[in-house]
């Protein structure tokens, strides 16, 4: 079953367009069901060094067809798979040999490389070998039936194939998804080796799959600093939106990917990739490979885990607080003062802060007015996830309720939030190392902020995917750069 990501996804924030294994105008379908009269000839004659790998259902276990050619109607002649007898047949040059009983329903990938054949279904996997010989056929393969010396018959099953691929010597040759042609709705095999649209060569019509859904069901990336978050999303290939998590299992950001197509089922990650795990409703694997940057970004800018201010760099966020303003945040307070240090706030007025995140001595964490507050929560060198809106502070999942009254304020004739650090006094910048940043206000997402870098200039900053701007540095020095993701 082809789980086909964005095409994890143009993305949600940069918007790109979907890039799926299909051009415009083919749906990808979950599969393309023949009801036991329908066939497609795939063009390709196989040979010894031929490997068909395809995933197939059956409505019902009867003998016929799955894939194959041969040159004579006799058991074991040229290169097929079908079911015989009630049992999964594997025909190879003169030589048959026989497979487990299917079950009505049950997803199997058929893997037939040369002389070896395999079957698996879940995590259950079944191996069997034809007798070796050198040979080719001199008819093409048919799906859904049998091509013998030219003439294809169809299977008597009702089968569904999910996907099928062809490859010779080791080359991909035939990659076939099933699709629906949208200008007139016929289904049928889109094969994006060739750009060839294969459609019904016997009578009556293909039964359409449902159109592709995706269900995510674990994200693993191929780097000691991130760990699988395990989610159940179903979206359409538009958009795929993932949890994706740091080694200490908080909560890192809400990531938009792009993907390319899947590898086979069942198999890992390619070394040195960055993939998706996509379960189908029958509970089989798939991976992607992710092609475009983490959180949105475009291209030209490179996430990073964090990034670290060192006392004298802040980013001026644009935003003026009120009393329905919400952040979300992950950081690392790395100030032994812990009284100097302020992750985020809108400038000091009158002895205190509006709205702010702040470890200081006598204007302790605040939103609302210059009245309501919260004695300090943070430590040095401890990792923080907070969440803070005007029913209270999530600390680490801990919740600190306000103390003092919730005042209605806007700060538009004062000052915007300042993350990082407060120009409007030289002792309020903090040494820390921020992981992300949300704003909200009235629930609605202000900023988006992902911790980057240009690649143009190296310049280290945060870009925010709502407004599609990356801020940098207002004042002195440089911000350090986290390992890139």
């Amino acid at each position: 079953m082809r789980k086909l990501l964005l095409g994890l996804i143009g993305l949600l924030f940069a918007v790109p367009a979907v890039a799926t294994d299909l051009p415009s105008g083919y749906t990808e379908l979950e599969y393309i069901e023949s009801t036991g009269t329908q066939w497609i000839d795939t063009g390709y004659k196989p040979s010894n060094n031929t490997k068909v790998d395809i995933t197939v259902s059956l409505a019902s276990v009867v003998n016929g067809h799955i894939f194959g050619s041969r040159m004579t109607n006799t058991g074991g002649g040229g290169f097929a798979a079908a079911t015989i007898s009630n049992v999964f047949a594997f025909d190879y040059n003169g030589n048959r040999v026989a497979g487990i009983s299917p079950t009505v329903g049950t997803v199997y990938r058929i893997v037939k490389n040369g002389a070896e054949n395999q079957i698996s279904y879940g995590t259950t996997v079944n191996t069997y070998s034809n007798s070796a010989s050198t040979f080719s056929v001199d008819a093409t393969m048919a799906l859904f039936g049998i091509n013998t010396a030219g003439t294809i018959t169809s299977s008597a099953a009702s089968i569904k194939i999910y996907s099928a691929q062809i490859e010779e010597s080791g080359v991909l040759v035939r990659d076939f998804v099933p699709a629906r042609r949208d200008s007139d709705g016929v289904i049928g095999m889109y094969d994006t080796v060739n750009n060839v649209f294969y459609t019904n060569q016997g009578t009556g019509t293909f039964i359409a799959g449902p159109e592709v859904q995706i269900k995510i069901a674990t994200t693993v990336y191929n780097s000691a600093r991130f760990s699988p978050v395990v989610t159940e999303l179903n979206d359409t290939i538009a958009t795929i939106r993932s949890v994706v998590t740091n080694t200490i299992n908080q909560t890192k950001a809400i990531a938009d990917l792009q993907a390319t197509k899947q590898t086979r089922p069942d198999e890992t990650c390619p070394a040195g990739k960055k993939c998706l795990l996509v379960e189908d409703d029958a509970g089989q694997p798939h991976w992607y490979e992710i092609i475009e940057n983490l959180y949105g970004l475009p291209n030209g800018y490179t996430a990073l885990e964090y990034i670290q201010s060192r006392g004298a760099q802040y980013i001026n966020t644009g935003i003026y607080a009120t009393q329905n303003t919400a952040i979300e945040t992950r950081f690392i307070n790395l100030n032994s003062d812990s009284t100097t240090s302020i992750l985020i706030g809108n400038g000091w007025t009158g002895g205190k802060y509006q709205l702010s995140i702040v470890a200081q001595t006598g204007a302790p964490n605040r939103i609302g007015g210059l009245t309501n507050t919260l004695q300090n929560f943070w430590t040095t060198n401890t990792n923080f996830v907070v969440s803070m809106n005007k029913n209270g502070l999530y600390v680490n999942n801990s919740l600190k309720a306000w103390s003092g009254t919730l005042t209605e304020f806007n700060s538009n004739n004062a000052n915007p939030l300042y993350l990082l650090g407060d120009p409007t006094a030289s002792n309020r910048y903090t040494y820390a190392k921020l992981f992300y940043m949300k704003i909200y206000d009235d629930n609605v997402l202000l900023r988006n902020f992902v911790p980057a870098k240009r690649d143009s200039d190296g310049v280290i900053g945060l870009y925010d995917t709502v407004t599609y701007t990356f801020f940098t540095n207002a004042g002195t020095g440089t911000f350090i750069a986290g390992p890139e993701i």
